[in-house]
């Protein structure tokens, strides 16, 4: 019984939450409108808004058809990734890939317990769901630049605000530099900005233009040793 008041509980909420993102559908960029700016300190604050955020970007992307205006994100210059190594086109295809077997799955579990049957097809709907999200918002969600900030974006989860003092290197990266203690941004596609942040972090991020980012944070670096190589796009 308790098991049940908790499904039921948890689907009130999530029809909740679909409600809340059809009422936002006519916004210039939903997402704004329905995820805050983390107000909650500490590790447990950051790690319910990401997760909160996560949800409310997966119904935003799964649902809605109308496509957010990238100029409604923050930043001045907006970078596109879901070109970069197929990325957008890798989350699609799995997307469908994970519906071929369902109806077989289906018919063979069914024969033996149709509850489990339907159980099954269910997740195997969800995920499909959730990796169709994932293209959408590989396909909308750019990575942004400002005077001030670099604005990371990658599928329903990454959303990270970086304040440009804080970087020190930036260049072109190759299969070489894709080792060691690296924070990777590139979803299913390559890396193909290497970053390095005053704290010693280095990211490895993949966008569409890759030359045009790099140009960019490099106009407004802090220092001038960014990168020896040759730019390209």
């Amino acid at each position: 019984m308790p098991l049940r008041i908790a499904t039921v509980l948890f689907l009130i909420y999530q029809l909740i939450m679909v409600i809340k993102v059809w009422q936002a559908r006519h916004a210039a960029n939903p997402e704004a409108a329905l995820i805050q700016a983390q107000t909650e300190p500490g590790a447990k604050g950051r790690w319910l808004h990401a997760v909160q955020g996560w949800e409310r970007r997966f119904w935003i992307y799964a649902l809605l058809t109308r496509k957010p205006d990238t100029n409604s994100f923050a930043g001045s210059t907006h970078f596109g990734t879901g070109e970069q190594g197929g990325n957008a086109s890798c989350w699609r295809a799995w997307a469908f890939i994970n519906l071929i077997p369902m109806p077989i799955i289906h018919l063979i579990l069914h024969h033996r317990h149709p509850a489990v049957a339907d159980i099954t097809t269910a997740a195997s709907l969800m995920g499909s769901l959730w990796l169709w999200a994932e293209y959408r918002a590989a396909s909308i969600r750019p990575v942004s630049v400002d005077d001030q900030h670099l604005y990371l974006r990658y599928g329903l989860l990454t959303d990270r605000c970086i304040d440009r003092e804080q970087i020190v290197d930036v260049k072109p990266a190759d299969f070489r530099d894709l080792h060691g203690q690296i924070s990777r941004y590139a979803g299913l596609g390559a890396p193909n900005v290497l970053i390095t942040l005053l704290d010693g972090e280095v990211m490895a991020v993949g966008v569409d233009h890759p030359g045009q980012l790099i140009a960019n944070l490099r106009a407004g670096s802090r220092t001038s040793r960014v990168g020896c190589r040759p730019v390209a796009d």
